[in-house]
């Protein structure tokens, strides 16, 4: 009689859907980590590729040119750095 009491008030525990939604949230977990990362990866060399045009192919450019005037080599006219901004659609 007492075991049947106990039972009724006993939460019960379905291990089987327990262990389901561990192994869901686990891979939700893997997942967003998964992007985040991707995302954070694209923005940095974003930001990398437009640093290395603007900030340093202009100096390697003119070192270029100096090491050529040098040589006595003559070179051809360089080429202009644009950047198409897709995100504000110019």
């Amino acid at each position: 009689m007492l075991m049947t009491l106990m039972s009724l008030f006993a939460p019960t525990f379905d291990l089987g859907r327990l262990a389901e939604a561990f192994v869901v949230l686990t891979q939700a977990a893997v997942f967003l980590r998964w992007i985040y990362r991707r995302m954070r990866n694209d923005e940095i060399y974003r930001v990398f590729v437009k640093d290395i045009a603007t900030l340093h192919l202009p100096h390697v450019y003119h070192g270029q040119k100096k090491i050529a005037q040098h040589l006595g080599i003559q070179l051809e006219e360089q080429p202009d750095i644009r950047f198409i901004d897709f995100k504000n659609g110019h």
